[in-house]
């Protein structure tokens, strides 16, 4: 994986940052890494759950989108409906 220059005009960057900041001066204001930031604790749901089980999860958990699992492969998201 490259790492991005600090030239690079990227979209996702530009909304993340909404053009006031640049990637390194938001790094060393933030010093977080991925790492500190990713969900620890997953909530997924099976490819074959039924659509009522589905909502549930999504009701019940801070969470939208979830991932859908077959088996330990993720295979598509779901967002509330």
């Amino acid at each position: 994986m490259r790492r991005l220059s600090e030239d690079e005009n990227h979209w996702w960057l530009k909304i993340m940052l909404k053009d006031s900041v640049s990637a390194p001066d938001f790094i060393k204001a933030h010093g977080l890494k991925v790492k500190d930031v990713i969900t620890r604790n997953i909530v997924s749901v099976k490819k074959n759950a039924e659509i009522n089980e589905v909502a549930h999860v999504l009701d019940v958990n801070p969470i939208k989108p979830a991932p859908v699992v077959d088996g330990d492969k993720t295979v598509r998201i779901i967002k509330s409906f």
